[in-house]
């Protein structure tokens, strides 16, 4: 790495940007800030978002290459707008003095440094409110000479652009290895159907709804005894980080919603997400657990394996049959009577023990898999900050950094080895 003392100039944010005060004049599109896309219009953002109604005389205008202020800034920065428009009037518009700067200070003012100043120099003053334009004013950025502002922009623009390609990349190895897996198990279920036929799920299961416990009577962690909510229920785990509890308690009342180990629990509510039905195997540590409303529990009988269930419902057959039949618009829902009406294979327990082992072995693989992207995709992320940090504040000469050490350290932190090679 080549580090440069980098002997810039540096401004008050005051002499480089205006507040913009413009309201709209009228027939503008609506504008959004997203800490990843920037500013956007409203339209081009797959969420749901509050609509101003017909008044927005009130709104303030932002023009291309414009900076905002948002409601998160002191966390991510200032949001570079990338198209004409409208925006809340919470959110504060900065023009540049000199728009030749604009690609520089697009990374500048996202890079940790300028967060931490600016988190710095607002705490105490926010309480939960945007930060303002006269809180921020008096930082210092950076004013490099424009040749060498240009060239860190261009530097950052081709090498953040590298570490997001490696990481879709490197995406796509889950996504090839679910598809495999996806046709593998169909492939199974299929030939099962056509040699066995196929049975209503609620004649060898026990499909149970949950009980619809008060809401006013949880308790909180530690206080009763655990409630598994459609929350708690992932795909393939269930998950404890949000936690209501029910009082101790009450005899043989509650009896019948609890759970045991190796039932399966499935959401009702948006069942299938993009990364598959949210279905999960209870196991000993997640109990004592009551079953809440809105999740099902699944109890095979002895000539139906739990394992067995869980392929069937993991497959496109049963994501097809009731999808048609889902309920809600805003929140798709399935009913316990839908999933014990949907017709699987029955075949001889032995075979069924071949699916689920095969089903396991698959689902471990892919598990080992996905923590190892996880941790490729955090070094990436790790690495692409450290680089605009690098490069923004002058630590390292973009002049100088040859493809072959960008291309070294890309992968030294593909493989989580960056510190050796800084070492």
């Amino acid at each position: 790495m080549i580090v440069t003392s980098a002997p810039w100039h540096s401004l008050r944010m005051r002499y480089l940007f205006d507040e913009r005060l413009e309201r709209s004049r009228g027939g503008e599109q609506l504008l959004s800030a997203s800490q990843q896309l920037g500013v956007v219009p409203r339209a081009d953002l797959d969420i749901e978002v509050w609509n101003p109604g017909d008044d927005v005389s009130h709104y303030k205008r932002a023009e291309m290459g414009d900076f905002v202020i948002s409601l998160r800034s002191f966390q991510g920065g200032l949001e570079k707008a990338n198209a004409s428009g409208i925006l809340s009037p919470a959110y504060t518009v900065l023009r540049p003095r000199d728009p030749s700067y604009t690609q520089f200070y697009r990374w500048y003012l996202k890079s940790p440094p300028f967060v931490a100043a600016l988190d710095a120099m607002t705490t105490g003053i926010r309480q939960g409110k945007t930060v303002q334009w006269k809180d921020c004013r008096e930082i210092h950025l950076p004013f490099p000479p424009i040749s060498r502002a240009c060239a860190i922009a261009d530097f950052l623009d081709r090498e953040c652009e590298r570490v997001s390609l490696l990481k879709e990349s490197v995406g796509q190895v889950v996504s090839l290895a679910r598809e495999q897996a996806r046709c593998s198990l169909e492939a199974e279920l299929s030939d099962d159907r056509s040699a066995f036929g196929g049975v209503k799920l609620g004649w060898y299961c026990d499909v149970l709804s949950g009980y619809a416990f008060a809401s006013n009577l949880f308790l909180g962690q530690g206080e009763g005894v655990r409630l598994l909510r459609g929350v708690n229920v992932g795909v393939h785990c269930l998950r404890w980080e949000d936690v209501a509890e029910w009082p101790l308690g009450g005899g043989t009342q509650y009896a019948r919603w609890q759970l045991a180990p190796g039932d399966l629990v499935l959401g009702l509510d948006r069942p299938w997400i993009n990364a598959g039905l949210r279905l999960a195997e209870v196991q000993e540590e997640d109990l004592p657990a009551l079953l809440l409303q809105r999740v099902a529990r699944l109890r095979g009988e002895e000539t139906l394996l739990n394992g067995y269930i869980a392929a069937c419902l993991d497959s496109d057959r049963f994501r097809s049959d009731l999808a048609a039949d889902m309920t809600g618009i805003s929140v798709p829902h399935i009913s316990s009577a839908q999933v014990a009406s949907f017709r699987v294979p029955r075949p001889p327990v032995a075979r069924q023990e071949v699916v689920v082992e095969t089903r396991k072995r698959t689902l471990d693989s892919i598990a080992k898999l996905e923590h190892q992207i996880a941790k490729t995709t955090t070094c990436l992320d790790e690495y692409r900050t450290s680089l605009i940090t690098e490069a923004v504040t002058g630590q390292l000469d973009v002049t100088e950094a040859s493809e072959g050490l960008m291309d070294e350290r890309l992968h030294a932190a593909a493989e989580g080895r960056l510190g050796e090679l800084a070492g």
